[in-house]
């Protein structure tokens, strides 16, 4: 998968969450995930979507499984779309699966869209670690 969340450790046991999904939707294990309703994920794939966390698991597509298991805390390493500086918070950015600021000067409607703070310093298109707090 291209830009996969990679977990730095393992996370802690306390941070997985059940969501709901599409039976006929394949999630790979490290995809960034959105809320789409009420309990409901999907994948990441455009700038201020609400983040749900990390899909720590794989789902096949048509496997009639309607569930997949979240990490909602944890650090992991992540490609950044734009430049980001340590103690700064992330969103999602346009291109699925990566990051950028969350600066208020780009749109961010809600607090839901923050998905934690950075912990490396990082250019565009670098990989560098971020503590995901949801």
């Amino acid at each position: 998968m291209v830009y996969e969340w990679v977990a730095v450790g393992t996370p802690p046991d306390w941070s997985v969450q059940n969501y709901k999904c599409n039976s006929g939707v394949a999630i790979a294990k490290g995809t960034l995930l959105t809320l789409l309703d009420a309990g409901v994920v999907g994948a990441h794939s455009a700038a201020g979507q609400v983040l749900a966390g990390v899909a720590a698991m794989d789902k096949a597509n048509n496997d009639y499984s309607t569930t997949v298991s979240v990490w909602t805390y944890g650090r992991f390493e992540v490609t950044h779309s734009a430049a980001i500086g340590v103690g700064q918070w992330f969103r999602g950015a346009a291109q699925g699966n990566t990051i950028s600021t969350a600066d208020t000067d780009i749109g961010i409607d809600s607090g839901a869209a923050i998905g934690g703070y950075v912990v490396e310093v990082a250019s565009a298109g670098e990989i560098a670690n971020v503590m995901l707090r949801l």
